[in-house]
């Protein structure tokens, strides 16, 4: 049956949460890829109040670095701390947490090189499959249109479908400085849809993310992220630690 014909129920599209399963966020994006997303949501949906949970989940200390990764902060190829960060440009939690709590980290240790990181798209939705297409219109610009995505989120995630999607993410793209015809060719890019795609499928398959933001610090997984003092004493915690060993 095609989703086209069907309306989603009110109550079942307001109870929708960000914090999703890694496979059922890969199907929905699938079937937006393929042309069977039923209405354009409205308004970026709700990240619930799990959200900067205290716990650390331990997983396999193995690193795995992509062709498309940037890598922030220190350069070596053993750097005593490695954190990812995986975000949806539509979640509101993983705004509040970009824009507000990693900039201090920022500060205090990746530009400083005491530690590396690297941002992972995990869109959760077509809206945010399509913004991440966007950020990679210009890789020099990357972190930049990152920052202004999250920043600018409640303003280009207006609208009721795709096309008002992608008119908000070209103009937001001209402000970042590309042309019209240079971000409707990313924003219709195929390869730079299946690259975001198979990097969120491998990411699934090594750390099972359950939420966005999840961080990867070292050994350990935080769905929903963390504030930034609890951030830093994280940090500063294993960088003594590393270095006393």
């Amino acid at each position: 049956m095609d989703n086209n014909n069907q309306s989603p129920d009110p109550d079942i599209s307001k109870s929708k949460r960000y914090l999703l399963l890694g496979t059922a966020a890969s199907l929905l994006i699938g079937a937006f890829l393929f042309g069977k997303f039923g209405p354009w949501p409205s308004k970026p949906q709700q990240a619930t109040a799990s959200s900067f949970d205290v716990g650390g989940e331990t997983v396999k200390n193995t690193i795995k670095l992509f062709p498309s990764d940037e890598i922030l902060g220190d350069p070596s190829e053993k750097p005593l701390i490695t954190m990812i960060e995986y975000g949806s440009l539509t979640c509101p939690h993983c705004a509040e947490f970009h824009t507000e709590h990693l900039q201090k980290v920022k500060s205090l240790y990746i530009e400083t090189k005491k530690i590396q990181y690297i941002y992972r798209d995990y869109p959760l939705d077509g809206a945010a499959l399509k913004a991440a297409q966007l950020a990679r219109c210009d890789l020099s610009k990357r972190q930049a249109f990152i920052n202004l995505l999250y920043q600018k989120q409640k303003e280009w995630t207006k609208g009721t479908t795709i096309q008002d999607i992608e008119k908000n993410l070209t103009i937001l793209g001209r402000l970042g400085g590309l042309s019209t015809e240079q971000a409707q060719k990313c924003l219709a890019s195929t390869d730079i849809t299946k690259d975001i795609l198979s990097v969120q499928k491998e990411s699934d398959k090594i750390y099972d993310i359950q939420a966005t933001p999840t961080l990867i610090i070292n050994d350990q997984k935080f769905d929903g992220g963390k504030n930034s003092e609890e951030l830093i004493e994280i940090i500063d915690t294993m960088l003594q630690s590393k270095q006393k060993s």
